[in-house]
């Protein structure tokens, strides 16, 4: 074997390793970049579980607020109801003291006809 075809087989060794090199350094560069994508569309994406996350907590203590639960509407309807039947009493007590004072008061001739 001479220097030449030496020297031409070191340079097509040479060459195939060049090529496999850059193949390599221009995936390494692809996944590299996707790589950053995905972090960054990560990011953006844990920001807005995180944003839905205080969303859903806010509204979930908005709902414990202002709805009512079942024992509480039954609380409100006793309170409700009493008071009503309290405002029936006075009335009836009302009724009383001032129905028997303004009654026509009815004379024996006429209860006869």
């Amino acid at each position: 074997m001479t220097w030449a075809d030496f020297i031409t087989a070191m340079g097509g060794v040479l060459g195939l390793f060049l090529a496999i090199f850059g193949v390599w350094k221009y995936i390494d560069a692809k996944l590299t970049q996707v790589r950053e994508h995905s972090s960054a569309q990560s990011a953006a994406a844990m920001a807005v579980a995180s944003a839905a996350e205080r969303d859903l907590a806010a509204h979930r203590t908005h709902v414990a607020e202002t709805y009512a639960t079942k024992q509480g509407m039954h609380e409100q309807t006793s309170q409700i109801m009493a008071a009503i039947n309290g405002i029936g009493l006075r009335i009836d007590g009302l009724y009383d003291l001032f129905g028997h004072t303004t009654r026509k008061k009815t004379t024996k001739s006429d209860d006869d006809t």
